[in-house]
């Protein structure tokens, strides 16, 4: 199997699959081009490429969809399932968008057209963008990569609403972005109350035939955008990054906003979502979805500074997960969230407003801590505040044993009573300037600032221990947890807040090997002992 999200070694050993001859020497040929890039063998069908597979051990897989006895849908499965290797579809088949729509699904690189002279005028451009991809699918991280489920529409789903839509969604993805459209818009319900434009790079020769598949499947209407399109509520608009997009006045005056496609532009998603958050203002929602590049963060922040919201999808489960990571960076993401959750979140968003939903974003709806968003977040600035004061920072972190076997066996409201004590017993034992979050079930996290001495350190994780420890009185039983703790230190551990907590969390996995109630600081020999 691959090792998932590693930087590719060059050349990128590539398999090329197509039951043509002729096409298969076109590809090699086209590929051969490019000195990063090296063909290690070619298969005549899905069945073969598979049996050539643990030989080759290539980086990636270029796959015809038309073959004898197994043909490219069939092969993707079988691959993404035994091997994860990323693939890039190269076919002629780019009119039926059922083929589209299930490479995609399944979580291909991205599906092209086959470059070809005699029926295209840009075959150059085809052929680059070939090499392009994979040169670029090489570094996809496809471990992260989940099939999307095929869902039927319910009767009546496809009903749309024709009301001018007085808040709007701008989604924004690059490279292997379509596999999490697909799963956010599958997850919307029918009638959300909202207009949901999707600007993703997708080639546009595939967009029409794609996006009409998806209507027939898709809870909401979907409209491939080519022109202008009024902006209707229920809607989901779906456009490729290959041209612009903007949102705008009507100059025909006969509806409120309409989309229009442009000219191509270095950055449209910038683009869409400065336009959107333009017209929209505090009723804009921008949202943005794996890929590569740095398009998107200006636009998220003028949707900041214009009172929208603005998410960004967890890095965890991103195959190429620089797109957000550059936004977070500037600062620009207010709330990061796993795409299976997506949906919920922008219901919640299109029926509260932004304030409400930024505010259960960023904090534990049980306890009201901060969660692992606003802890980052805070951390940063804990630590540019002890670069600025020479000051030591400690992050501390605390997995509570027993809790969640509790929740499983007393209930909900049993755990949630004992949560709440915990917190209070957690309040009691720092100081009111210190940061208390919550970061998972069972687990939580204290920023402590201005500390001088190991020693103070130290005596509070003991103090921790010792409180936490105590038989928890509940009205039918008597519960005890049991507590770790893990240790790490700003400027001496980590230089930034991600590397900070991670090495913080192999300090906790440290003390939990220790047993219960036990600390442990982070030691740099930890990074070689993990697993």
């Amino acid at each position: 199997m691959r090792t998932a999200g590693r930087i590719p070694d060059f050349p990128v050993k590539t398999l090329v699959v197509d039951d043509a001859p002729l096409i298969r020497r076109a590809i090699h040929q086209i590929l051969d081009q490019d000195e990063r890039i090296r063909v290690v063998g070619t298969a005549v069908n899905g069945q073969d490429a598979l049996k050539q597979i643990p030989d080759l051990q290539p980086d990636v897989i270029t796959l015809d969809i038309d073959m004898p006895i197994m043909n490219g849908i069939t092969a993707v499965k079988h691959i993404m399932v035994r091997h994860q290797i990323p693939v890039v579809m190269v076919s002629s088949m780019i009119q039926d968008g059922y083929f589209a729509f299930e490479a995609l699904r399944l979580g291909v690189v991205d599906f092209v057209p086959k470059p070809s002279r005699v029926s295209s005028s840009d075959w150059g451009e085809q052929e680059e963008l070939l090499r392009q991809r994979v040169i670029m699918g090489a570094s996809m991280q496809v471990n992260r990569m989940r099939r999307v489920r095929r869902r039927k529409r319910v009767a009546g789903e496809e009903a749309l609403q024709e009301a001018p839509a007085d808040a709007v969604v701008l989604m924004g993805t690059t490279l292997a972005g379509p596999n999490s459209v697909m799963r956010v818009v599958s997850d919307l319900p029918p009638g959300f109350p909202a207009a949901v434009v999707v600007l993703q790079e997708i080639h546009p020769r595939i967009l029409v035939p794609f996006s009409e598949y998806f209507n027939e499947i898709s809870p909401l209407g979907v409209v491939p955008v080519t022109g202008v399109h009024p902006l209707l509520s229920g809607r989901v608009y779906m456009a490729s990054t290959f041209q612009g997009l903007v949102v705008e006045e009507d100059p025909e005056g006969e509806s409120n906003v309409v989309l229009r496609a442009t000219e191509a532009t270095e950055r449209p998603i910038d683009g869409l979502f400065e336009s959107g958050a333009f017209r929209f203002k505090n009723r804009t929602c921008a949202v943005l979805l794996t890929g590569t590049g740095v398009d998107g963060t200006e636009g998220m922040q003028q949707v900041k500074e214009k009172g929208g919201f603005t998410v960004g999808q967890e890095q965890d489960c991103s195959v190429y997960p620089n797109l957000v990571e550059h936004a977070i960076r500037r600062n620009a993401v207010d709330a990061l969230v796993a795409d299976h959750l997506l949906a919920s979140l922008l219901v919640s968003w299109a029926e509260a407003g932004s304030e409400r939903v930024r505010y259960a974003a960023l904090y534990d709806p049980l306890t009201d801590l901060p969660n692992r968003s606003l802890l980052l977040d805070r951390l940063q600035q804990a630590m540019a505040r002890s670069n600025r004061y020479r000051t030591k920072v400690a992050v501390l972190l605390l997995a509570l044993d027993r809790l969640k076997a509790i929740y499983g066996d007393w209930g909900e409201e049993t755990g949630d009573l004992i949560v709440k004590e915990v917190v209070n017993r957690l309040r009691g034992d720092t100081r009111s300037t210190d940061t208390v979050s919550r970061t998972k079930v069972d687990e939580f996290a204290i920023i402590l600032e201005d500390m001088e001495k190991n020693e103070d350190i130290a005596s509070l994780a003991e103090r921790i221990l010792g409180s936490l420890a105590a038989p928890f009185e509940m009205e039918r039983e008597t519960f005890t947890l049991g507590v770790q703790l893990g240790i790490s230190l700003y400027p001496a551990d980590g230089a930034t807040a991600d590397s900070l907590f991670q090495r913080t969390a192999l300090a906790l996995g440290n003390a939990s090997s220790k047993g219960e109630n036990s600390y442990a600081y982070y030691r740099a020999d930890m990074l070689s002992e993990r697993p």
